[in-house]
């Protein structure tokens, strides 16, 4: 049993504070379209999976599952780094107010829910190995939500994060700038467009997924 608490502690935390995120923040559908939203989605239920393979002592646990549980915690290590290194320091009220967005619900999201995750996944060991090939999994998470934001935006999803009604929920991704999805426009940067063709945004976001993918893998071989 004491096992079975160390085991699960972890994912426990990250679990609930994906719960408490969800429930002071998707007040609107719209934001169930955000990068965050699906990344914690996808971890929280990750870690009800594997919590309940501890409660239940499964012992065969399928590699799809080993394989989810990298996904989730690139998914999620992308959202931690993303909004810590660039979006909450540049937040015109700061750090800490950032922080407290929605009643602390971005707390949640982007601080408990990453690092207990990732604790997780590095100091929770199964009887599984990882291989350098599942990194290549890792693709799915960025074409995937890509095509999500796509087929919203054809049946008629617009987003207005700022003033400019957009395709997509972030510049970047707005296919229907003037740069499109293959073209360049640096000298019409704004918040409706960062002036790179989607494409080749999306083919970053593969390759930076797929990296940490793989560095996540030697780490936590290297650990076992």
């Amino acid at each position: 049993m004491k096992i079975v608490h160390k085991n699960i502690i972890f994912k426990l935390i990250s679990l609930c504070a994906v719960i408490y995120g969800f429930a002071v923040m998707t007040k609107e559908p719209i934001k169930m379209t955000y990068f965050t939203m699906l990344a914690n989605l996808f971890i929280g239920i990750t870690n009800a999976i594997f919590i309940y393979v501890e409660i239940k002592a499964v012992k065969d646990i399928p590699s799809k599952f080993h394989i989810m549980r990298l996904l989730a915690t690139v998914f999620i290590m992308i959202t931690f780094i993303v909004y810590n290194v660039i979006l909450a320091p540049t937040y015109e009220r700061g750090y800490l107010a950032s922080l407290a967005e929605d009643t602390y619900g971005s707390l949640a999201f982007h601080i408990i829910s990453p690092i207990f995750a990732i604790i997780d996944f590095f100091v929770v060991n199964y009887d599984y190995e990882y291989k350098p090939r599942d990194a290549f999994y890792a693709v799915l998470p960025p074409v995937i939500y890509e095509v999500y934001i796509v087929i919203l935006s054809l049946c008629g999803v617009r987003w207005k994060p700022g003033a400019v009604e957009m395709s997509a929920p972030y510049n970047f991704l707005n296919f229907k700038a003037p740069c499109g999805w293959f073209g360049f426009d640096l000298g019409n940067v704004s918040e409706a467009t960062l002036g790179i063709g989607v494409f080749y945004v999306v083919l970053v976001f593969v390759i930076v997924f797929l990296g940490l993918a793989r560095a996540i893998i030697f780490i936590k071989n290297k650990l076992r």
